[in-house]
């Protein structure tokens, strides 16, 4: 039932989405019809999550059961520019408009779909998704490393579950990890995703404390989308749309706090298991 009742939902908003985007603008205006629209995508990754992972931020939570920076600042990008050419496509093909004003010498008018997407952002999406499988990719390393606390152990005799979750016991209280990474899985309030884990260390060794490199991450992509997004809002009051330029100097900055996390994220900060003791004589 509880199935039946999400994909309900998720038919309702897209058909609001469409409609928003088709007639919304005609009665509001095109900014307007863009909020409502950037509202109705978030509403529709809510009830995706909720469906998927029992969590209205299902979105955001990975396969360590723990909110991810990464997938937030994806999921903000991809809503904030999803928004926007949906809005701007469905009104240039209801209203018979270019996607970009004709040049003088052109052979034929832009299509309604030929909407123009400067470089600069298409240079922060592609550095948005590197840092998405980037981290992926180190935290895929780090649980197939040993577990501190386990030296000379068989992992199989000690996991807890088919994924090889291991439980440890560290200064903070015992904890589930797979290999070096934290994870949050099994019964109990501590196994239960939480927003300030997308400030948190990733490994046993620093799940505690809070990582400068991310808290660095969240600020600059917070306020790089935020201004962007008042941008288009002035954009969508010109006749023909055109999303935004970004400043290159900003890009840069958004590459340089991806890099210090991605840095981070690989650097160890959980010591190795010391060797098992070998027989003497």
């Amino acid at each position: 039932m509880m199935r039946i009742g999400s994909l309900g939902a998720t038919i309702v908003l897209l058909a609001c989405i469409f409609a928003v985007s088709w007639w919304g603008a005609r009665w509001l205006n095109r900014g307007a019809a863009w909020l409502v629209v950037l509202v109705l995508l978030t509403l529709f990754a809510g009830v995706v999550g909720q469906a998927v992972s029992k969590h209205p931020f299902g979105l955001l939570i990975d396969e360590r059961n723990k909110m991810s920076l990464a997938r937030f600042q994806t999921a903000l990008w991809t809503v904030v520019v999803l928004a926007a050419f949906v809005v701007a496509a469905l009104w240039n093909v209801r209203t018979d408009t270019p996607g970009r004003q004709p040049a003088a010498d052109a052979a034929r008018p832009a299509g309604p779909l030929e909407i123009a997407v400067p470089q600069e952002l298409w240079l922060a999406l592609g550095i948005s998704a590197t840092a998405l499988i980037g981290s992926a990719l180190i935290k895929g390393a780090k649980a197939n490393q040993r577990p501190p606390g386990t030296p000379g152990v068989s992992l199989a005799a000690v996991a807890t579950d088919a994924l090889g979750t291991v439980r440890i016991t560290t200064p903070e209280g015992q904890v589930n990890v797979q290999g070096k990474l934290h994870v949050k899985r099994g019964e109990g309030a501590t196994n239960q995703p939480d927003w300030t884990d997308m400030f948190k260390g990733d490994e046993a060794g620093n799940y505690a404390y809070l990582d400068l490199s991310k808290l660095q991450m969240f600020f600059f992509t917070l306020i790089l989308v935020l201004t962007y997004a008042v941008a288009i809002t002035k954009a969508f009051g010109r006749q023909y749309f055109a999303f935004p330029d970004i400043d290159e100097g900003f890009v840069t900055l958004l590459a340089i706090s991806q890099g210090t996390y991605l840095a981070t994220k690989a650097a160890p900060h959980t010591p190795d298991p010391p060797n098992p003791p070998t027989g003497g004589k």
